[in-house]
């Protein structure tokens, strides 16, 4: 991880100062996502890359649904890239929502658009963990869910998006030309 700087998105939920609070800052390298749900995500639990070698988190909540799925990303080439929901005001993420740079995976739990979330974070490796909260008071399930970012430190250059331009004066200094140099794509054309 290193000196990377990262920002807090979400949390997409609802909590209380009660629920349990679980977090994941800087495990990034996702290769597995256990989810225990029914009406709604009673657990969630992942297994990362850490060096080369798989790393099994806590689970977070009870893993006591009457339904269980196991995601298994497509390590290296695949990566998460969005997770969107619902939740309810019980305090409960009711529906999940899994989303990569490949394909989506769920919903998982109930879908109800009570309180809709969708936290997309682009086509780019940029997802830096989870942290969230466990309804403590009631049932232990996963009350909020939230992700963390790692900051872009290199400026990402499209093709044709960067032009570079020269003057140049004709030989008989009569009139100006400008000449545009594209150097993304090493093309060249003249303007009058």
């Amino acid at each position: 991880m290193g000196d990377e700087k990262m920002i807090k998105v979400g949390v997409a939920g609802r909590f209380s100062c009660e629920d349990e609070y679980w977090d994941e800052k800087g495990n990034s390298e996702l290769y597995e996502i256990y989810i225990s749900h029914g009406d709604c995500i009673q657990s969630i639990q992942f297994q990362y890359v850490v060096e080369g070698t798989l790393v099994l988190s806590e689970v977070h909540g009870i893993c006591n649904g009457p339904k269980f799925n196991l995601i298994r990303f497509n390590y290296p080439s695949e990566f998460l890239t969005g997770i969107s929901g619902d939740c309810l005001a019980n305090q409960k993420l009711s529906s999940l929502t899994i989303t990569t740079n490949k394909r989506s995976y769920g919903p998982f739990g109930r879908f109800t658009n009570a309180h809709h979330f969708d936290l997309q974070f682009g086509n780019s490796r940029q997802f830096g963990g989870f942290y969230g909260y466990c309804d403590k008071t009631r049932n232990n399930y996963v009350a909020a869910l939230g992700v963390y970012l790692k900051l872009s430190n290199k400026m990402e250059i499209n093709p044709g998006d960067c032009i570079l331009i020269e003057r140049e004066l004709t030989e008989d200094d009569s009139c100006t030309c400008f000449e545009i140099n594209d150097p993304c794509t090493g093309r060249r054309r003249k303007n009058v």
